[in-house]
C-alpha cells in the first residue's frame, strides 16, 4: 500500500532550537558555596521559603555563604525549555486563547494563559528539529482590582495550576489535540518523573509521550507503551468488530484475526517502524486527514458539496477509484461501494448533511459534504455554535485506579496493561452507583486500587487476552469485549455492545460511545491513539461549525480518565475514537 502524506508548516515559523535560541525563556539556577573559588552546589527551588516580598528564604543553611546565579537557555541537545507568550506564533497563540474563553468550563471562569508554552516534538514533523506542538500553561486570572481595606480581601487561590491547552503548529493534527482543566501540564509532569528539564517532550500519538534525552533516548514515559501490529490489521477493521451483551450473554461476537500484536525488540525498532511503517504512515495519513477538515474551517472554507437525492439512488464520484470510506452520519444517505466500478452507489434516506471521507487507492483521501433534499437556507454569517456538555457523572464518580506491577496472573516484572485497568474503572463506577458485588464487596467502592480491584484486573487480564509488552500489557481490540465475564463472575448483570476500527477514519466506535455518554448517561470505555490505550470516557463534549444552515464540521471531545490513578481528567480530540461501548451494570 503506498501512503501519501504532507506536511503543512506555519508561515514564518520560528521555533528551532538553533534559530530561536535568543526567544527561549531562560532558566535560572540559584547555586551556593562557603567560598567565591570553592564548589558551587545547586540550591532547588523547592527547598526555599518564598516571603510575600517575593525574596527567598534557604532555611536548610542559615550560615552566611555566597550565592550566584546560572542562566540556561536550551538544553544539552539545543531543545529550548519553553517560549514566552511574545515570541510564539501568533495564530497558535489566538487558537489557545480563544479556546480558553470560548469553552465553558467552569474552572476557566477566571483564569489566563500562563507567561511560558511548552514545546512538543514528533519525529515525523519537521524531521522533529521544530516543535510540533505547543502546550500552553492556564493558571488563575488577576483579581480585577485591589481591596481598598482588610474586610475586602479576596480569597487565597487554592488552586495555582489548571492545566494546559495543546495546540498544534502544523495541519498533521486537529489545532487543539487535548486539554485540561486542572493539574500541571504534561511536559511539567514528564519533567517530574525525569527529575529535569533537559530532556525533549515527544508526542508520537495521542496515547504516547515520552521524555527523550540529548541522545534520544526514552528517560520518563506518560501513557501506553506501543506494540506492533501487522498491516493486515488495516483491512481487518472492515469487517465485523461489533460485539453484543444481553443479560450477561453473548449475542454477537466480534470476527477474530489469526494475528496479534508483538513487541518492539528495542526503542530504536520502535522508532523505526514509527517512522517507515505501513501501519503508522498509514494511521499518520488519517490524522491528518481528519485534521484537514477542521483547519478547512479554521481557514474560513469548506470541503466539496455533493447533492443526493432524497429516496433516489445515483452515482456520486463517478470517476473516482475507491478503496474505502466512512460516512459521519449513515442515517441520512446510504453508500455503497460497487465491484470494480468507480464512484460510490448513494440513496438518500432523510433530509440533512454529513460528512463523506474517502480513501483511494494510493492511500490519500478526501472529504465531501453531502447533502440529501435540502435547498441552502438563507445565508447565514459562517460560525461556531456553543459548546454542548453530557456527563456520566463527575470525576468524583471516577476510581482512580491504575495498572498494578508484578501483579499475580498478570506479566511478571511488568505492568498489568490498561485494558484490564479500564474495566476495573468501568466496574468501579457501576459498584458506586448500588451495583455492590462489583468492587469492594460490602466495604463500599474503593477509590484507588486495592486487593479487590486487583482481582478484578487479574481476571479481566486473562478473559481479554492481554499480553505483555516492554515491562506493560497490551490488548487486542477483538478480544477487549470479553471484559464482561466479570459482571457475570461476581453475581451482577451486564448489558454492554462494543465495535472497533480505524483511527481517525471509523465513526462507529465513536458513536457508540457518543450514544453512551450523551443519551443515557453512562461512562464508555473507548480507544485514544495509534491502537494503543483505553480509557474511561465519562463526558461529552461537541460543538458545530454552520454555514447556509449546513453543519460543516464538528469538534468532539473526551474526557477520560486514563487510568494512571491521576488527580483529574483530561479531553482528548474524539476523533481518534477506535473502540466504544455502549452499556451497564445492574
Amino acid at each position: 500500500m503506498k501512503i501519501r502524506t504532507s506536511v503543512w508548516s506555519l508561515p514564518g515559523l520560528c521555533l528551532a532550537a538553533a534559530a530561536c535560541v535568543q526567544a527561549a525563556v531562560p532558566i535560572v539556577h540559584l547555586e551556593k558555596s562557603a567560598t567565591l573559588d570553592g564548589n558551587w552546589l545547586e540550591v532547588p527551588a523547592t527547598s526555599l521559603t518564598t516571603t510575600p516580598e517575593g525574596g527567598l528564604m534557604d532555611t536548610a543553611d542559615p550560615q552566611t555563604v555566597y550565592y550566584r546565579l546560572r542562566i540556561q537557555k536550551t538544553g544539552q541537545d539545543g531543545t529550548p525549555a519553553g517560549f514566552s507568550l511574545a515570541e510564539v506564533p501568533r495564530e497558535a497563540l489566538s487558537i489557545a486563547s480563544e479556546h480558553l474563553k470560548g469553552t465553558g468550563e467552569e474552572d476557566w471562569s477566571n483564569a489566563r494563559l500562563g507567561p511560558v508554552a511548552y514545546p512538543v516534538y514528533n519525529p515525523v514533523i519537521n524531521g522533529g528539529k521544530e516543535p510540533a506542538y505547543l502546550e500552553f500553561k492556564v493558571i488563575p486570572g488577576k483579581i480585577a482590582s485591589e481591596p481598598s481595606d482588610l474586610s475586602q480581601s479576596p480569597p487565597l487561590e487554592q488552586k495555582e495550576d489548571l492545566g494546559f491547552i495543546l495546540v498544534s503548529l502544523t495541519r498533521q493534527d486537529v489545532p487543539i489535540p487535548e486539554f485540561s482543566t486542572e493539574g500541571p501540564t504534561r511536559v511539567e509532569k514528564l519533567r517530574r518523573l525525569a527529575k529535569t528539564t533537559q530532556m525533549r517532550a515527544v508526542r508520537y500519538s495521542q496515547a504516547v509521550l515520552l521524555a527523550e534525552n540529548a541522545q534520544g533516548e526514552p528517560v520518563a514515559s506518560l501513557g501506553a507503551t506501543p506494540f506492533q501490529l501487522p498491516d493486515a490489521i488495516l483491512d481487518f477493521a472492515d469487517k465485523g468488530t461489533d460485539s453484543e451483551v444481553q443479560e450477561g450473554k453473548p449475542v454477537l461476537e466480534p470476527d477474530r484475526p489469526d494475528f496479534t500484536g508483538t513487541p518492539y525488540e528495542s526503542f530504536k525498532h520502535f522508532k523505526e517502524v514509527y517512522l517507515k511503517g505501513t501501519v503508522y504512515q498509514y494511521l499518520r495519513a488519517r490524522q491528518a486527514q481528519a485534521a484537514e477538515l477542521a483547519w478547512m474551517v479554521q481557514d474560513g472554507k469548506g470541503p466539496e458539496l455533493v447533492k443526493v437525492p432524497l429516496k433516489n439512488t445515483t452515482v456520486i464520484l463517478p470517476k473516482q477509484t475507491i478503496l474505502r470510506f466512512e460516512v459521519e452520519d449513515p442515517t441520512i444517505v446510504g453508500l455503497e461501494l460497487v465491484p470494480k466500478e468507480t464512484g460510490l452507489k448513494a440513496v438518500g434516506l432523510r433530509a440533512g448533511a454529513t460528512i463523506l471521507t474517502v480513501i483511494y487507492p494510493d492511500g490519500a483521501g478526501n472529504h465531501f459534504l453531502i447533502q440529501v433534499g435540502l435547498g441552502l437556507k438563507a445565508i447565514r454569517a459562517a460560525s461556531w455554535g456553543s459548546w454542548n456538555t453530557y456527563y456520566a457523572g463527575g470525576w468524583g464518580n471516577q476510581k482512580r485506579y491504575s495498572q498494578e506491577w508484578g501483579l499475580a496472573g498478570c506479566c511478571a516484572n511488568a505492568w498489568s496493561g490498561c485494558g484490564p485497568t479500564a474495566w476495573a474503572m468501568f466496574y468501579g463506577y457501576w459498584d458506586g452507583r448500588g451495583v455492590t458485588s462489583l468492587i469492594g464487596g460490602s466495604g463500599g467502592t474503593p477509590m484507588l486500587n486495592n486487593g479487590y480491584v486487583q482481582e478484578c484486573i487479574r481476571n479481566v487480564f486473562g478473559w481479554v487476552g492481554t499480553y505483555c509488552v516492554n515491562g506493560q500489557a497490551a490488548t487486542n481490540p477483538w478480544q477487549m469485549n470479553q471484559g464482561y465475564r466479570w459482571a457475570g463472575r461476581q453475581g451482577a448483570g451486564i448489558n454492554i455492545s462494543t465495535t472497533w476500527g480505524v483511527p481517525y477514519l471509523s465513526s462507529g466506535p465513536r458513536n457508540k460511545a457518543i450514544q453512551s455518554i450523551r443519551d443515557y448517561g453512562r461512562p464508555a470505555l473507548v480507544g485514544t491513539g495509534f491502537y494503543e490505550h483505553y480509557p474511561l470516557a465519562f463526558a461529552y463534549k461537541y460543538r458545530d461549525y454552520t454555514w447556509l444552515g449546513i453543519t460543516w464540521d464538528t469538534q468532539r471531545y473526551w474526557l477520560v480518565n486514563n487510568g494512571h490513578a491521576e488527580t483529574a481528567g483530561i479531553w482528548v480530540d474524539a476523533a481518534s475514537c477506535w473502540f466504544g461501548s455502549n452499556g451497564y451494570c445492574y
